[in-house]
């Protein structure tokens, strides 16, 4: 076949498909600590949320190969929920979509300055909604980007984005979770059936922490006991 055949033969969608090299020409890497922030913390809820859905997994700063053509084409999503073939592979270096598992059901991306820049807002979005992206999660803890803070478009059967927001401003998702943003600044993810909050990365951190000192007090009060039991039983003569 020709390559003009085979150009004719191509989905019109993949040849109009934009194409992101997403690091590309960009020098600095880091990124502030409200976006590190939020990206820790909506990953680390998003992983307690979906635990029990082992089929699903939450993949962050990983370069997803999207374009049907341009193999080499990717963007690099801040946190996306993905159903691959072979889940939780612990040699997962990238996501491609085809060989490794389907789009991602979810994408979030977290806004500052670099991501800006880098389409969140203006080719992303278009790229995401023509692969089948069901949600797209917008999250700017310092409204610099996003005056609203956080919005949530959901992908239409026309292919266009509906925008949805709660009346309290957060956003809930599809897969059973809100978000919002707390009085302190930050985000915090829940559970919408139970109401529950999951713990941020320090918060769970504190209670690891805590677990461990009632286990070590615990042990202790353990080996005390026995100790004393041992000392009454000489003092009353049974171990004679």
């Amino acid at each position: 076949m020709s390559t003009a055949t085979k150009s004719r033969s191509m989905p019109i969608i993949a040849i109009d498909m934009p194409v992101m090299f997403e690091d590309e020409g960009y020098e600095e890497m880091g990124e502030s600590l409200p976006h590190s922030t939020s990206e820790a913390i909506i990953r680390f809820g998003l992983m307690a949320h979906l635990r029990r859905q082992p089929e699903l997994e939450v993949l962050s700063d990983m370069n997803l190969h999207y374009h049907p053509l341009k193999r080499k084409a990717y963007v690099s999503p801040d946190v996306m929920v993905v159903q691959p073939k072979h889940p939780h592979r612990p040699d997962r270096t990238s996501y491609r979509v085809g060989k490794d598992g389907a789009m991602p059901t979810l994408i979030v991306e977290i806004l500052s300055k670099r991501t800006h820049q880098q389409g969140d807002l203006t080719l992303k979005p278009e790229i995401y909604a023509e692969n089948g992206v069901a949600e797209y999660i917008l999250v700017d803890v310092t409204g610099q980007f996003l005056p609203k803070l956080l919005e949530l478009r959901k992908l239409q059967t026309n292919g266009k984005w509906s925008v949805k927001r709660d009346s309290d401003g957060g956003v809930t998702s599809n897969l059973g979770f809100r978000i919002r943003r707390m009085a302190d600044g930050q985000v915090r993810l829940f559970d919408v059936h139970t109401g529950n909050s999951y713990p941020r990365p320090d918060e769970a951190a504190d209670e690891a922490e805590a677990r461990q000192d009632a286990e070590q007090r615990a042990n202790i009060a353990e080996a005390e006991v026995a100790r004393l039991r041992e000392l009454l039983k000489k003092a009353t003569g049974q171990d004679s």
